[in-house]
């Protein structure tokens, strides 16, 4: 009985060393990294696969292969095309946008010459030389003050000669009547001398009247015109304000994209063990690429 024990007990320990013996499968260690997304994995912790997800716009942009050894900073994809074409966008947009600062600096220079002329007055005429035609009307006053004067002392001195009796008398009335009339056409000259003097300073005081009114119409006129042009300079500024706006929007966005399409280089060693074409959205195609980042002894490569 007591070497019966003793067998099983001797079994049992066999079987347990043999158990002991038989090696257990050790677990996968894999993660995905995005680039760009998570920290770089360092040294013990680096897994021995690692999962790379890259945005490409055509195959050719990816520029490895399954079975291909890749160094620590060989380029894994790049979209040289892509970002060549949103490069010379991009200096497009900002040579748009300096031709529109331009402008508007032009423009509002030009504002503010023509706010200027909105404040344009009555131009002030100078002082009308109206002195000369007074004087004149003054001359004939005078001139027709003294004619009517000597008029009536000549009709005095030819009704005081009829009063008299000598011989001749006749012909002095005659010769009295003769200078009377001379004074008379004399004064009638005088008088319509003074009508024309006075009518002259009138009519320049007309015209000087309708010139005046004239410039204040076309000063109105020119005001008009002008706000016109301001309203049209404002109108011009904010399209290209809007313009401005536009154009540095699209310049961030195509910068955005440039940044996305700069090429993706690889932060370790190892081998491309499997490359997945995942999902297409639009211009960008996904593709996730499987490199084996265990060296040939087993161990990870160091960063």
């Amino acid at each position: 009985m007591k070497q019966f024990i003793l067998i099983i007990s001797f079994s049992l320990l066999l079987s347990g060393c043999h158990g002991s013996d038989t090696p257990q499968p050790e677990p996968t260690r894999e993660r995905t990294i995005t680039l760009g997304d998570e920290p770089k994995a360092q040294g013990e912790n680096l897994p021995d696969v690692i999962k790379i997800r890259v945005q490409i716009s055509a195959a050719a942009d990816l520029r490895v292969k399954a079975g291909q050894k890749i160094r620590r900073g060989d380029v894994i994809a790049d979209r040289r095309r892509e970002r060549e074409l949103l490069e010379k966008q991009i200096v497009r947009l900002r040579e748009q946008r300096g031709a529109i600062l331009l402008s508007i600096k032009r423009l509002d220079n030009l504002s503010r010459t023509k706010e200027e002329s909105l404040r344009l007055e009555v131009l002030q005429m100078p002082a009308s030389e109206f002195s000369a035609s007074v004087a004149e009307i003054k001359r004939a006053e005078n001139n027709l003050s003294l004619s009517a004067s000597l008029v009536e002392k000549q009709k005095a001195k030819i009704e005081k000669l009829k009063t008299l009796r000598f011989e001749n008398l006749e012909t002095i009335l005659s010769h009295e009547q003769v200078k009377l009339d001379e004074l008379l056409a004399r004064q009638a000259e005088t008088r319509d001398s003074l009508e024309l003097a006075r009518a002259q300073l009138a009519t320049t005081k007309a015209n000087r009247a309708y010139v005046e009114q004239k410039d204040k119409l076309e000063i109105e006129k020119q005001k008009f015109i002008r706000r016109e042009a301001m309203q049209n300079l404002e109108i011009q500024q904010a399209q290209l304000q809007a313009n401005l706006q536009s154009i540095e929007k699209q310049t961030i966005d195509l910068e955005q994209q440039l940044a996305r399409a700069e090429a993706v280089r690889a932060s370790f060693a190892g081998t491309v063990e499997k490359i997945i074409w995942e999902s297409q959205t639009n211009d960008e195609i996904s593709v996730v690429i499987f490199i084996d980042v265990a060296g040939d002894d087993g161990e990870s490569p160091k960063l």
